[in-house]
């Protein structure tokens, strides 16, 4: 939950700088392109998230704090567009399509054919022993992978404390039901 807050404040910074262009700046590809920038050793789990949680309060700090100069901007710029992305990735579908053909069917043409569609025979990542001679093939696919508008960051700011909420409260009973029953 803190991220979203943190990104709605980065992005009203934003709203302040740059106006009715905010959404125009965080649409172009370079900023997404910055966005994902440095990430490679970031950790993929709860660690990264704290340590995003970290940088956003720094950058905000930044840009409340210091003027308001071009580092500042790309600063604010990178950190809004990773929550973007984050967000996107939070409703991507992966599908994974499984074939089976026999070894002793396979032709040359029809590996060619199943390479063509992106599908990989499944040997157990390239060990030897693997599991090629299953006859398995395998492809998957990421699909609904609409970028989030900026426009929905309010929103989201309050969406995971409205589930929280929700959670929490699930066994709370109105008292007039109590006595009722």
């Amino acid at each position: 939950g803190e991220t979203a807050h943190l990104a709605l404040m980065l992005y009203r910074s934003l709203q302040h700088r740059f106006g009715e262009s905010t959404a125009e700046v965080l649409s172009r590809v370079e900023n997404f392109q910055l966005a994902v920038e440095g990430l490679e050793d970031w950790p993929c789990d709860e660690g990264g998230i704290v340590r995003a949680t970290q940088e956003m309060d720094r950058v905000l700090r930044m840009a409340h704090e210091q003027a308001w100069d071009a580092q500042v901007e790309k600063e604010v710029i990178r950190w809004v567009c990773r929550f973007l992305l984050g967000r996107t990735t939070h409703d991507v579908s992966v599908l994974i399509n499984f074939v089976c053909v026999p070894p002793e069917e396979l032709t040359v043409d029809l590996e060619q054919k199943l390479l063509g569609l992106r599908f990989k025979a499944l040997d157990f990542f390239g060990l030897p022993g693997g599991f090629r001679w299953t006859g398995l093939w395998l492809r998957t696919s990421v699909v609904d992978t609409d970028a989030k508008s900026a426009d929905k960051i309010p929103e989201y700011a309050t969406q995971l404390d409205e589930y929280a909420t929700s959670y929490f409260n699930r066994y709370n009973v109105p008292e007039v039901a109590k006595i009722e029953s």
